[in-house]
């Protein structure tokens, strides 16, 4: 059997000693506590949407699960079969209803939780499948919706110190934008935004490469 339908079984059966749990773990007539050995019986057969052991093997949401075991009363196969038979009524026992704090305890015992809220599958695994698969940031290490992407604080946030604006106009006097971004470490184009923003002048395009032609230098 593959690790899927293992985690399946897994998962059902968690599910069921969650219900259980919650109305009363025994049979309501006799005791009877053993898990494979109980069954779900609907009160009132009108007020049935589904049968309880076919949902817990279809697929079914958790509230719907609850809302379903809340409308019945907790039996063993014995008991259930002689209630069928007609050999006793459910008016002479004393019927326990479903406990919804008790249903979330027993359900998240043991489970490992993702800050995302998600279920993890075992506690070595830092995030839980769906965090994974969307990648974290390279800078700060937060979750983000993209592999190999920043998330919107680091993408904001400024790579270099920008130099005033006295000091940007002296540089655009002594050495070209690609210097001057080559210093800083960002591109021609976040100079030009700096220049924009100071309200500045740059030099005309192809004014050091005439000015470096005539003087004989690289600047």
């Amino acid at each position: 059997m593959s690790a899927g339908s293992e985690r399946v079984k897994k998962c059902r059966k968690s599910i069921k000693l969650a219900l259980v749990a919650a109305l009363g773990g025994s049979c309501n007539r006799c005791g009877y506590d053993k898990l494979p050995g109980l069954d779900f019986h609907h009160v009132n057969s009108a007020d049935k949407a589904f049968t309880m052991s076919a949902a817990l093997i279809a697929p079914k949401k958790i509230a719907c699960l609850v809302a379903e075991a809340s409308k019945c009363v907790l039996l063993c196969r014995c008991c259930h079969a002689e209630f069928h038979a007609g050999m006793w009524l459910l008016e002479s026992i004393e019927l326990r209803g479903f406990d919804p704090v008790c249903f979330e305890q027993v359900r998240n015992a043991g489970k490992h939780w993702c800050h995302c809220g998600r279920l993890k599958y075992n506690s070595a695994t830092e995030f839980c499948w769906n965090c994974r698969r969307n990648g974290i940031c390279p800078k700060c290490g937060t979750l983000v919706s993209q592999r190999g992407s920043c998330c919107k604080k680091c993408a904001h946030t400024r790579k270099c110190l920008r130099p005033s604006a006295e000091e940007l106009q002296a540089l655009l006097q002594s050495k070209s934008m690609t210097k001057i971004a080559e210093d800083y470490g960002v591109s021609n184009t976040s100079v030009s935004k700096w220049v924009k923003s100071y309200g500045l002048t740059k030099p005309s395009r192809g004014f050091w490469l005439r000015k470096n032609s005539k003087m004989g230098t690289v600047v």
